[in-house]
C-alpha cells in the first residue's frame, strides 16, 4: 500500500523556493494548460449570466486565475493556508495592478469570514483524505452564495487508489453533494482519455435563494477591506 499525503504535509509544503517556483515549473504542463481552459470556460459562461461579481479563490497559490478574474473585472479574494503563497499572489496582483484580497486561511480546520457568489478550488482536493475533503467542502459551501468551481479525481467501485494523492469513491462524492445540498450542473475532464486517473473540473450550483441579501453584504465588506 502506498503511503498517502496528509494535511499536516500539505500545510507545511510550500514554502520558500516551493512558493516561489510553483507557476514557473508547472505552467508547461498539459494538465495545468486545460485547467486554466476549463476554469476560463466557466467563468465567462457565468459572467455572461450576469450572477457572478465576487470570486473567493482557495487554495489561492501564487494567483494563478487571476489574468480571468482582472479581465472579467470580478471582486477576488484569495486565501491560502501558506504565508510565502500568499507573497507570490502579492507580488503577482501588484504586478498585473489588480486589488486582490488575500488572507491566510485553513479551510479545512478554518472558519473563513468571507462569501462569494463563486467559490473556485483546484488542484487541492487531491492532498487531502475523504474526511478533511468532507470538511473543506462543507466550509466551500458556507462561503459559496451561488456556485463552485471544484477540481476533483474520483476511483469507480471495486478501483484501487495506488498513487500518493488521494481520489475518493464517486458515490461517496455524490452522497457528499446531496448532503450539502450541492448540485452538479457540468464537469469537464482534466486528464487525457486513456489515463486511469480521472480528474475533473465540476461546476456546482449551491442550495438556498437568498444569495441577493449576502452577496449585498459581502461586497460592502470588501469594498472596506480595499479602503474603496
Amino acid at each position: 500500500m502506498v503511503e498517502k499525503i496528509e494535511l499536516d504535509t500539505v500545510k507545511e509544503k510550500y514554502k520558500g523556493a516551493q512558493a516561489r517556483n510553483y507557476e514557473r515549473t508547472r505552467t508547461t504542463h498539459s494538465t495545468w494548460q486545460k485547467e486554466n481552459e476549463i476554469v476560463t470556460d466557466y467563468l465567462n459562461f457565468l459572467q455572461e449570466t450576469g450572477e457572478v461579481n465576487s470570486v473567493i479563490d482557495v487554495p489561492v497559490r501564487t494567483g494563478r486565475f487571476f489574468p480571468i478574474y482582472q479581465k472579467l473585472d470580478i471582486y477576488t479574494v484569495g486565501l491560502d493556508i501558506s504565508s510565502d503563497m500568499l507573497q507570490q499572489a502579492k507580488i503577482k496582483s501588484e504586478n498585473l495592478g489588480f486589488l486582490v484580497a488575500l488572507q491566510e486561511e485553513d479551510i479545512v480546520d478554518g472558519s473563513p469570514e468571507f462569501t462569494a457568489d463563486l467559490v473556485v478550488c483546484t488542484r487541492f482536493m487531491n492532498w487531502i483524505n475523504f474526511e478533511n475533503f468532507q470538511k473543506a467542502l462543507t466550509n466551500i459551501t458556507l462561503m459559496a452564495d451561488k456556485y463552485i468551481v471544484l477540481e476533483l479525481g474520483y476511483l469507480l467501485e471495486g478501483e484501487v487508489n495506488d498513487s500518493r494523492t488521494h481520489r475518493y469513491q464517486l458515490n461517496d462524492i455524490m452522497e457528499t453533494f446531496d448532503k450539502l445540498d450541492i448540485t452538479v450542473e457540468d464537469k469537464k475532464r482534466v486528464t487525457d482519455e486513456s489515463s486511469d486517473k480521472r480528474v475533473f473540473i465540476y461546476l456546482l450550483s449551491v442550495g438556498g435563494d437568498d444569495s441577493e441579501n449576502e452577496t449585498t453584504t459581502t461586497t460592502k465588506s470588501w469594498d472596506n477591506y480595499f479602503g474603496v
